[in-house]
Order: C-alpha cells, then sequence, then structure tokens
C-alpha cells in the first residue's frame, strides 16, 4: 500500500461514521413515528359504515405522509382528513381508500371543497390529495361541515 492510499483511508472513515450517525438517527426517527402512527390507528370514528379519521399535527409534511401511509396498510377502508401546521406553513392531506371510494367519496374533491372555503394550493388523485391551506380555522369548519354530509 502506497502512502499516498493510506492518507486516503482516514477520510473515507471519517466519511463513513458520519453516514452511519445519521442512519442511526433516521432508523430512531422511523421507530418513533412507527409508535406514533399506531397509537393514530384507534383515533377513528365510524360514520354510516366509513372509518372516518380526523386527525391533527404540528409536523413536517413527510411525517404525516407517514401516519397517512401506516392508517393505509393497516385499515383497507377509510377516509382520512389531516391538518398540519409546521414551521409556519399549514398543510392538508385527505385519503381515501378501499370501499369507500364506492361511495363516490374522492380525496381530491374533498381537498378542493375544503380549499374553497380556506384558500390555498393542491391537488391529487381520488385516493389522495394534499395542498396548504391559508386559513386553518375556515378548513376545520369546511372539514366539520364535510363530516356532517358523510
Amino acid at each position: 500500500m502506497s502512502l499516498n492510499a493510506a492518507g486516503d483511508i482516514k477520510p473515507k472513515m471519517e466519511k463513513l461514521a458520519l453516514e452511519v450517525k445519521k442512519l442511526q438517527k433516521e432508523i430512531k426517527a422511523l421507530k418513533s413515528g412507527a409508535v406514533a402512527a399506531t397509537n393514530i390507528l384507534d383515533k377513528f370514528e365510524k360514520i354510516n359504515d366509513i372509518i372516518y379519521y380526523e386527525l391533527k399535527f404540528d409536523e413536517d409534511t413527510s411525517s404525516v405522509r407517514g401516519y397517512l401511509d401506516t392508517i393505509k396498510e393497516r385499515c383497507k377502508d377509510h377516509l382520512a382528513i389531516a391538518l398540519s401546521s409546521y414551521n409556519g406553513v399549514s398543510s392538508i392531506f385527505v385519503q381515501a381508500q378501499g370501499s369507500v371510494l364506492n361511495k363516490n367519496i374522492s380525496a381530491v374533491a374533498i381537498l378542493k371543497e375544503i380549499q374553497l372555503a380556506a384558500g390555498g394550493r393542491g391537488g391529487g388523485k381520488n385516493t389522495f390529495a394534499q395542498g396548504s391551506i391559508e386559513n386553518m380555522e375556515a378548513a376545520e369548519i369546511a372539514i366539520k361541515n364535510i363530516k356532517n354530509n358523510i
């Protein structure tokens, strides 16, 4: 081994050590997110044979999507509406899965209805939609109206 090759090892080891630390942080975050998501599974109402989740978070977009993914994996038939306010940004997420879609319920249509009342931008599909919200209070009122009409 040349002297130059030996000198290259230390920076590579330091880089690998940083990467290991970063991955350990990610694993910890994923584990805590999974526990929180499991607790969320019990927070539903049954409305006209629809399992309905209405959730509020103070977390970033990827964390909220992770919670909704957990709900989707464990509960095939549901409607979930989630609001989150994080770092000054208010977001909305709507997820419709399984037999809920047979009842002419569309995630993107619900998102647009809420944004009509509360402002914001976004989009999606019948099964999942997300976007921003300008007026959180108006969004909460619109969600109550949607819930009452399920």
